[in-house]
């Protein structure tokens, strides 16, 4: 590994360990339903395409991390009501389950979308990169995931 990625690794890793701000910092973040259509579908399609892909891991609990902060409570339930095993971001302890993130929308057409975000499952490993989708029959599909950084 060159020590450029090291480095942008541990940066990322770093990032990525803090579960909470500073408590007068905390904010609730904004609502999943009122951001716009778009954004939610793909969202979703990116939670979705993790959590099917680790489905037969040993690891059956998920956290949620969106844009910086614990997935918004109405997803979470959205979720929880369909029997998945979802929680916010800052509740994960170590060997408990795995954290997915999405960071941000990189790019965002009528037909194709990139994401910035990743996984980890503790001090075992991690990874971040970018979700390329493809909006197919009126739903947005995972077609890949590149991975930028990989610990």
């Amino acid at each position: 590994m060159h020590l450029r990625h090291f480095l942008q690794l541990a940066g990322a890793t770093a990032i990525a360990s803090c579960s909470t701000s500073s408590p007068d910092k905390k904010t609730a973040p904004q609502p999943f339903a009122s951001l716009p259509e778009t954004d939610q579908e793909v969202y979703d399609a990116v939670f979705r395409y993790q959590i099917s892909r680790w489905a037969g891991s040993s690891y059956k609990q998920w956290y949620l991390k969106l844009l910086g902060d614990d997935a918004p409570q109405d997803l979470i339930q959205r979720y929880r009501a369909e029997g998945l095993e979802v929680y916010p971001r800052s509740s994960y302890i170590e060997g408990n389950g795995v954290v997915f993130s999405i960071s941000r929308i990189v790019s965002l057409t009528t037909s194709h979308a990139e994401l910035a975000g990743g996984y980890a499952y503790g001090s075992l490993a991690a990874a971040f990169g970018k979700y390329h989708l493809v909006k197919k029959q009126g739903r947005w599909i995972v077609a890949s995931f590149t991975v930028e950084i990989c610990a």
